[in-house]
């Protein structure tokens, strides 16, 4: 499923078809079956396994987390219900983003034109997997085109998949019903974007609740004439400045969200039930896991 392997040690645990109908199905326009793996890393971070997850589960951490993919926008330039409608959320555990309207640059001063190149440009530097050399490719030979505003991301994606199908790259028409980003519990992650994905899974750490085992996977459909991609091995990266700004960012942020779940003045930490609607439904499952009711 995914094109990933599960293993279930239980040999009366439901069918996996069954268990994952629902989130397989609204996946499978992405095409997760399609890519291969480029790279593959780990990391061992000071933090509980479900709060280095829950950093990814909900609609609104990239303004201050991200200061390069934010380019200076501060909380009131956003417009959180045109980057994204909402989250759906399945039995079981598992949940997806839906499809975002559309939104403007959030950047005072700055065409969405600009905006559109400058967060490809940090996604690239930052992840070398959510966007690749492949996209920086295709909107390089965008740039010194007069689009008028707002007409760069449509042309991009066309560019993208007249590339691709020159290129031999089966790349699955676009989805309409889901964004992509969704969480398969009970620790696996997807945040795709171009034929590419960024795969998360986050395990505990042994016995210790203040530590895990952060896994990143970079996914991509690769092209027919590429012939069989090198299997990757995992690469050990225990030091956060090693890895890419964005995937730093974020790790350095879990390490802070987990001292500060330890501040005796914390009483609640579900801000909206909207824009926190996959890390709800996660710890719901959790609970009925706890008490024998699954």
């Amino acid at each position: 499923l995914f094109g990933f392997v599960f293993i279930n040690m239980n040999p009366d645990a439901t069918p996996l078809e069954i268990e994952f109908a629902e989130i397989a199905e609204t996946l499978a326009p992405i095409g997760f079956d399609r890519m291969s793996v480029r790279w593959w890393r780990t990391i061992k971070l000071p933090a509980n396994w479900k709060m280095a997850q829950e950093a990814f589960l909900e609609a609104y951490h990239v303004m201050q987390a991200h200061p390069s993919l934010s380019m200076g926008a501060a909380d009131d330039d956003y417009d959180l219900d045109a980057m994204s409608e909402g989250f759906e959320t399945f039995a079981g555990g598992h949940s997806h983003a839906l499809p975002a309207p559309g939104m403007d640059s959030p950047v005072k001063g700055m065409s969405f034109n600009d905006y559109f190149l400058q967060f490809n440009n940090a996604l690239y530097v930052g992840t070398d997997a959510y966007t690749t050399a492949r996209e920086m490719f295709v909107q390089q030979g965008l740039i010194e085109r007069d689009l008028a505003e707002g007409e760069l991301p449509l042309a991009f994606f066309g560019a993208l998949y007249e590339y691709a199908q020159g290129a031999g790259i089966p790349l699955p028409p676009p989805a309409t019903n889901t964004a992509g980003f969704a969480h398969v519990f009970p620790n696996l992650t997807f945040l795709p974007a171009y034929g590419n994905s960024i795969a998360y899974r986050v395990r505990p750490d042994a016995n210790d609740p203040e530590s895990c085992i952060f896994e990143v996977w970079a996914l991509q459909i690769p092209g027919t004439e590429e012939g069989e991609a090198e299997r990757p091995t995992c690469e050990r990266l225990d030091d956060i400045d090693q890895w890419p700004q964005i995937f730093a960012e974020d790790f350095r942020n879990i390490v802070r969200q987990q001292k500060g779940v330890r501040t005796h003045g914390l009483d609640d930490l579900i801000m909206s039930e909207k824009y926190e609607a996959m890390i709800v439904n996660s710890h719901a499952t959790i609970d009925e896991y706890l008490s024998g009711n699954r």
